[in-house]
């Protein structure tokens, strides 16, 4: 059996970083992302002010603090 023939690794100059920021930071990411306790009507105006509908955010949410209230009084709580 012969061995494969392997050539030895380049290595290019490549940027490795997100595309979407140059920096991070805490404080601009609490500016901008809604509370969990945000309301429809909140969301809606958070939304406007980039442009967005907020239609492409419609997700199945796993957190029972949002689950609680969105259907608590609709299906007596349980």
């Amino acid at each position: 059996m012969e061995s494969p023939n392997i050539r030895p690794l380049t290595v290019r100059n490549m940027k490795m970083s997100r595309l979407d920021s140059l920096t991070a930071s805490q404080a601009d990411f609490d500016a901008i992302m809604p509370s969990p306790r945000a309301n429809g009507t909140m969301l809606i105006d958070l939304f406007a002010q980039y442009n967005l509908s907020g239609s492409h955010s419609i997700v199945k949410d796993r957190c029972f603090a949002i689950q609680f209230r969105l259907f608590a009084r609709y299906d007596g709580g349980s």
